[in-house]
């Protein structure tokens, strides 16, 4: 650290050549400020580009590796509802043709995994041999997808929004679900408790969610 002595000297010095600059300056004219100038800030430095929103980074994605990863910050545990990043994951999936195999790039999971440590298990991909609890189409503009319940044995619960063809599947129906993991739900039941489970969005095991060879 310097001593005072030496700061004031400094001061002494830069309070001359302070005086003396200011009246150099005084006899120049100022430039006019250019277009580009006033363009790139006050600072005369072009202002950085801006962050894309998530909805144009959607747009760019072109894989279901792409779109989890941009949505999984987002993703969240919920009660009584889906997240936000299930209705983005269902709405970009449902534009570009869903089919079963773009689950496959995933990495896979299970019911005990994702009810242990959700947050570490998001964005990755669960199938599971399940009976409907209960269906609902939602019609939304051009796409229709559909929400509901799923149980495995007495315990495992899964509520899932579906995208692609549910065919004949209605309430009791048995069939293989499979989708990405995007948390955990808790959900009033109608015995007046609460039911905890996985909350996913897939397609159902059917002939036509597959890729037509």
């Amino acid at each position: 650290m310097m001593h005072s002595p030496n700061w004031i000297g400094v001061t002494l010095y830069a309070t001359v050549m302070v005086a003396g600059c200011s009246k150099t300056a005084a006899k120049k004219k100022k430039p006019p400020a250019t277009k580009s100038t006033v363009e790139s800030g006050a600072d005369g430095y072009e202002n950085p580009p801006s962050e894309p929103t998530l909805s144009q980074k959607l747009g760019s994605a072109g894989t279901m590796t792409q779109v989890v990863s941009i949505l999984k910050p987002h993703m969240e545990n919920t009660f009584n509802d889906f997240s936000k990043a299930s209705g983005l994951l269902a709405l970009w999936w449902m534009s570009h043709t869903p089919h079963l195999e773009d689950l496959d790039s995933l990495e896979k999971t299970s019911y005990k995994r994702v009810m242990k440590d959700p947050q570490a298990e998001r964005g990755k991909r669960l199938c599971a041999r399940t009976r409907v609890i209960e269906i609902h189409a939602m019609h939304g503009g051009k796409h229709t997808y559909f929400k509901g319940g799923l149980i495995r044995g007495y315990s495992q619960i899964y509520r899932f929004i579906a995208v692609g063809s549910t065919g004949d599947l209605v309430q009791r129906s048995h069939a293989k679900f499979c989708g990405v993991v995007m948390g955990t739900q808790s959900y009033s039941n109608s015995g007046g408790g609460t039911a905890h489970g996985i909350e996913m969005v897939g397609m159902f095991d059917l002939k036509e969610n597959h890729v037509k060879n």
